[in-house]
């Protein structure tokens, strides 16, 4: 068994801060999801985006859903697809990535909606990861798309992770190239500006389907991670 240890000077807080409840509903397969806002969980059923795997939601700081996707079909509180939603083309995460799908609140007001697809320069080679600009106060508080598909990252693994950043407000996004031992790292600003930034550390992501599926995940703090992949490896 191999154990490899990783820590990046991203200077992180945990994703969420416990006084806030943009993470209190959860979307699952099936149509079920669960709903922590009480502190119990309530069990609903209702959900109109059915996925094997990956999903993702948001509700805003008072618990009240916003939307919920699992990367291809985008929906509201209303279990309707936000105005001016158009589902892509193809979408590379549903059914089989973990996190394929990712909601980020930039503001108030705006959301990304980060989802997987086909990568473009080598199809078949690891996934490009796109974004969508949400508005969630638009059409009457059920939301609107404001632009889409904007293109991110090109030939990586199907793995999506965030964190929040030292200042408390902007976020830092992760991910990791295909067949390398690169990582990628994405600052967004409060304004939606994104910068990019790549740390070489690691091992080698070989060319083995399973390695593109690992999940990442966050510790509390934010200042160290985890990559879960097969063969008796993390």
């Amino acid at each position: 068994m191999y154990r490899i240890g990783i820590v990046f000077i991203l200077l992180c807080l945990p994703f969420f801060s416990p006084a806030q409840k943009e993470g209190d509903i959860w979307f699952f397969a099936k149509g079920i999801f669960f709903d922590f806002a009480g502190g119990s969980p309530v069990v609903g059923s209702n959900a109109q985006a059915v996925t094997n795997q990956g999903s993702s939601s948001i509700s805003d700081k008072n618990g009240n859903l916003l939307f919920y996707s699992n990367g291809y079909d985008l929906l509201n509180r209303a279990h309707l697809p936000p105005q001016g939603w158009n589902p892509p083309l193809s979408y590379a995460g549903a059914g089989i990535s973990l996190q394929g799908v990712l909601f980020l609140p930039i503001n108030d007001s705006i959301v990304f909606h980060f989802t997987l697809h086909p990568a473009v320069a080598n199809p078949g080679y690891g996934s490009s990861v796109r974004y969508d600009i949400l508005s969630s106060r638009a059409n009457n508080g059920l939301g609107a798309v404001i632009s889409t598909y904007h293109l991110l990252g090109d030939s990586l693994a199907q793995e999506l992770a965030a964190v929040r950043h030292a200042d408390g407000e902007s976020w830092w996004v992760l991910t990791h190239y295909t067949r390398s031992d690169v990582f990628v790292k994405y600052h967004i600003a409060t304004d939606g500006t994104i910068t990019r930034s790549d740390q070489q550390i690691g091992a080698v992501y070989p060319p083995l389907w399973d390695y593109y599926t690992s999940p990442l995940t966050f510790n509390e703090q934010g200042d160290r991670f985890s990559i879960a992949v097969s063969q008796g490896r993390f």
